[in-house]
């Protein structure tokens, strides 16, 4: 997904993209809360990055994060998913970071599908909140495209897929200052 978002963000914007990944599969948004050692590693890949590119002469024009995450909340609640991402959004934004693009999650497996639907309200819901904190949806994709076997997981083809739409989306976002 990563390696389309860029290739799809340079085509559409001409701008160069640096990617840092701060990924872990199968947590939840307690994982990732400020104070916790994934969001502190995160945070200091940022600014290792951001540091290198500025004193290698590098002009960096958006400091954006991108987040694909939420399966794994099935089990919790609107309020907490909610309150627990806001959290870790405010905590990169204090670090730098201007806006932050949500992927919705997908539908899962069929013993998840209410839970994830909670998520994705949750999702859509933070959005349409907090659009104007910098906080967009940017794709909605994951819902319609193919998935492995485990019915949790996309393909690989999907996730390349979501990347190019992701990025499509981000870029109009920065460049129009409205969600697609």
């Amino acid at each position: 997904m990563v390696s389309s978002f860029c290739e799809t963000y340079y085509t559409q914007s001409g701008a160069p993209i640096v990617a840092v990944s701060c990924s872990k599969g199968g947590t939840n948004t307690d994982f990732w809360l400020p104070g916790t050692p994934a969001l502190s590693d995160a945070i200091s890949r940022f600014h290792a990055a951001e540091s290198y590119l500025e004193e290698n002469g590098y002009i960096i024009d958006h400091k954006l994060m991108v987040w694909y995450q939420g399966c794994s909340d099935y089990q919790s609640s609107a309020e907490v998913y909610t309150d627990n991402t806001l959290a870790i959004f405010n905590a990169m934004k204090a670090e730098g970071i201007e806006s932050i693009g949500v992927i919705q999650i997908s539908n899962g497996p069929a013993d998840r599908q209410s839970g994830h639907e909670m998520i994705q309200n949750a999702q859509t819901a933070l959005c349409e909140q907090s659009q104007s904190d910098g906080i967009v949806m940017i794709s909605v994709l994951p819902k319609q495209l193919e998935r492995q076997a485990d019915e949790l997981h996309l393909t690989q083809s999907s996730y390349e897929t979501l990347g190019a739409d992701a990025a499509e989306n981000l870029v109009q976002y920065l460049t129009t200052g409205s969600e697609s």
